[in-house]
């Protein structure tokens, strides 16, 4: 008994121990973007959500609503929208009723680092060269009204969102330790369309996102922009970022930039406003800042709030209809995806299923033993007769052992002669179709079952002769019901 105690004291202590290290042990981030509302992980919008919601003046709600149910929701009101995703796919109806919510006056504001492509086609790359004059235009195919793979956003605004830098926190620590300043790239804010002063927004080079290209579509306000040479493109060379620091320290207050080792220098739009209707469309290329680290990281929770605020004279609606689910965020968050991506731990874990489903196959089966010789069940109604008989004549209730019989007899004439003589107000048809049924004399019918009534609603008792004359009387009217 004492070792059994010490034994359980010992367990006691090394769980205690255990949920203490767990408790201590430092967090582990996933650094996976999910843009989900309940996600507090770096690249989640938990934060993200919670600090607009006390910010914007006008209401910010998260929702999993699609344009079309939030175009018919509001189909009297200006609304704006808010769609964060790495990869934007919206079917002809979606930007249907997005640009019904923008024609009427509302916002709508695309964050995504790229458009689905199947790498057949591009746009006009429209912009600034820094050192003045226009950007110089690439040629290109423009066969968006032919060709079925463009997606429908970039075919209704003439703006494309190219894929950009991978993220990658690997290296990101990499380059920390490094002390390579390659691996920072910097957002400008531009003062010629906004009311906001140029301010750079300094930042890991993979969390800038993809790069919008726009076609010759007037009216489009240049927000913000990145840096590039001439001759860098994101679609052909993605894994290429160039020396951006070198770029940054030859701007002046002037915006004036020269030629360095004769590469132009070009600004590349990060965001956009396309005016349409009454409202705007809005696109952004740096969805990895709409999250939890975007918010808390530096000084990018300016160029957010700068973003929103074209947003915020009206109620902002961020949609989820688009981004992976909450259920599809548990299953990633499963320790079995580490074994489904590694072949060795796949294969054990394979093993390991089928061994169990062996086992329970083979124990399984029924393990023979002696067959025990079963008797008849025995009939033990006439016992259980005999039983309330005898507990009915120990109490001497004759009264209530009519009433019982009284019950089972009206039932019976009711299922055999059709007759209801249950209720006290039975008149003389009844009677008659009850002696024509029985073949005895009406008027002894009436007697018996008036005496029998006199019985049941008095409150004495009866004598045993009594009892037996009337269950008597109440068999042989039965008993003529079924031989008539």
């Amino acid at each position: 008994m004492k070792s059994s105690r010490k034994f359980l004291f010992a367990m006691l202590v090394l769980f205690v121990l255990f949920c203490l290290l767990q408790v201590n042990l430092p967090k582990k981030f996933v650094w996976s973007p999910t843009f989900s509302h309940v996600d507090k992980q770096p690249l989640g919008c938990f934060v993200f959500d919670s600090v607009l919601t006390q910010s914007l003046p006008n209401g910010y709600h998260v929702t999993k609503k699609t344009f079309f149910q939030l175009d018919q929701e509001h189909a009297k009101e200006k609304i704006s929208v808010l769609m964060v995703v790495n990869q934007q796919d919206l079917k002809q109806l979606d930007v249907k009723y997005l640009c019904n919510i923008a024609r009427r006056g509302g916002k709508v504001m695309v964050v995504a680092s790229s458009s689905f492509d199947d790498g057949r086609n591009a746009d006009t790359v429209v912009g600034d060269t820094v050192g003045g004059g226009k950007m110089e235009e690439v040629s290109v195919s423009d066969d968006s009204h032919e060709n079925p793979f463009v997606d429908e956003l970039e075919r209704t605004f003439k703006v494309k969102i190219e894929d950009g830098m991978y993220f990658s926190l690997r290296g990101i620590l990499s380059g920390l330790r490094a002390h390579d300043n390659d691996m920072y790239d910097t957002i400008y804010w531009n003062n010629r369309e906004t009311m906001y002063a140029v301010q750079p927004y300094r930042m890991f080079y993979n969390m800038v996102g993809g790069t919008l290209f726009v076609d010759s579509v007037p009216k489009v306000k240049r927000l913000a922009y990145t840096l590039s040479t001439a001759g860098y493109d994101y679609k052909y060379d993605s894994l290429y970022v160039g020396d951006f620091t070198r770029f940054d320290t030859i701007v002046d207050k002037k915006e004036r930039i020269e030629r360095i080792d004769t590469f132009a220098i070009k600004k590349v739009p990060a965001a956009v406003s396309v005016p349409y209707g009454k409202g705007e469309v809005i696109f952004v290329s740096s969805p990895l800042l709409f999250t939890n680290y975007g918010m808390l990281e530096g000084n990018t929770f300016v160029y957010i709030f700068r973003l929103m605020s074209y947003l915020a004279d009206l109620p902002v609606y961020r949609t989820e209809a688009y981004v992976k689910t909450d259920a599809m965020l548990v299953a990633e968050q499963s320790p079995f995806r580490e074994f489904i991506k590694r072949p060795p731990l796949r294969w054990a874990l394979y093993l390991a299923l089928l061994g169990v489903i062996l086992f329970m196959i083979f124990t399984a089966r029924r393990r023979q033993r002696v067959i025990p010789i079963m008797s008849k069940p025995a009939n033990r109604s006439l016992e259980f007769i005999q039983l309330i008989g005898t507990l009915y004549y120990q109490r001497k209730d004759h009264v209530d052992l009519v009433r019982k019989k009284f019950k089972l007899f009206a039932e019976e004439l009711r299922k055999t002669a059709g007759v209801d003589i249950s209720d006290v107000n039975t008149d003389d048809r009844e009677y008659l179709l009850l002696a024509e049924k029985t073949g005895m004399n009406c008027d002894r019918l009436k007697k018996v079952i008036r005496q029998i009534r006199l019985v049941l609603h008095s409150e004495g008792n009866i004598s045993v002769e009594e009892m037996r004359s009337l269950i008597d009387a109440m068999d042989t009217i039965v008993r003529h019901a079924k031989n008539g």
